[in-house]
């Protein structure tokens, strides 16, 4: 005998199952790029665009044409931006490449600033041999790294250092340290910059939209449930009056 039994879904138990999980969102984003894309391809100003791309592309797969159409959206809709945000934030883009030491005693620290930069002596060969930082097997040597994945102090320390400059000697993570700064490497406003921030601005711009979208879901769940409370209240309330007027 199969004791099997069929659970009813609650359809308000469902909806905030999803929005508490990531399939809502990867649902609804999967929806609105849809429904954006095709608003866009349909829109007069954009026309002509689609046209001359598919009379140019009739063997791309649904794949590739899609992604030339997202492509085409984003620069069109955020591609004036994208040369002002590069100048501000230019500065955190530039990458670096520089060597450090880093000793737990301060007189050894400064006895080995003074070899490198009194005496002339080796910074690789010296950093390879006292220093404690994870780096000293290859003589110090850090990067190319860019400005916002540096430790706040060690840019501070690098702004206005020339190539082959040393750094005053400070304390980080209880060590004391000093760099020397062997070349900037300037960002570069190129097609792969333009991509990166043409992906950046469309996906915050994709993100609130999801949380809007999801935002209404939970407004009209929790309306519903009022609306059911409501129309149970009503159901009971004749019973009970029944039943003290006996």
């Amino acid at each position: 005998m199969n004791n099997t039994t069929t659970r009813s879904i609650d359809p308000d138990l469902t909806i905030e199952h999803l929005t508490r999980s990531i399939l809502l969102p990867r649902y609804l984003r999967a929806v609105i790029i849809d429904e954006t894309l095709t608003a866009w391809q349909q829109s007069a100003a954009n026309l002509a665009l689609v046209v001359d791309r598919h009379s140019s592309e009739q063997s791309a797969n649904l794949g590739d044409t899609r992604a030339e159409l997202l492509k085409q959206y984003k620069c069109a809709k955020w591609g004036h931006l994208i040369g002002s945000r590069f100048l501000q934030r230019k500065s955190q883009l530039d990458r670096v490449l520089f060597s450090v030491i880093q000793v737990a005693d301060l007189h050894m620290a400064r006895e080995l600033y003074l070899r490198i930069h009194e005496q002339g002596q080796s910074f690789t060969h010296l950093a390879t041999e006292y220093s404690e930082h994870s780096t000293a097997w290859r003589g110090g040597c850090v990067g190319p790294i860019s400005g916002t994945e540096l430790h706040p102090i060690i840019y501070h320390q690098m702004i206005g250092l020339k190539p082959k400059q040393l750094s005053p000697i400070f304390e980080l993570n209880e060590r004391y340290t000093f760099l020397r700064l062997d070349r900037w490497l300037p960002a570069q406003f190129d097609l792969a910059m333009e991509e990166r921030f043409l992906d950046e601005l469309f996906e915050q711009w994709l993100q609130q939209q999801i949380e809007a979208r999801i935002g209404k879901i939970e407004i009209i769940s929790f309306d519903r449930i009022l609306g059911d409370r409501e129309i149970e209240h009503r159901h009971r309330s004749p019973q009970c009056n029944d039943r003290y007027l006996s």
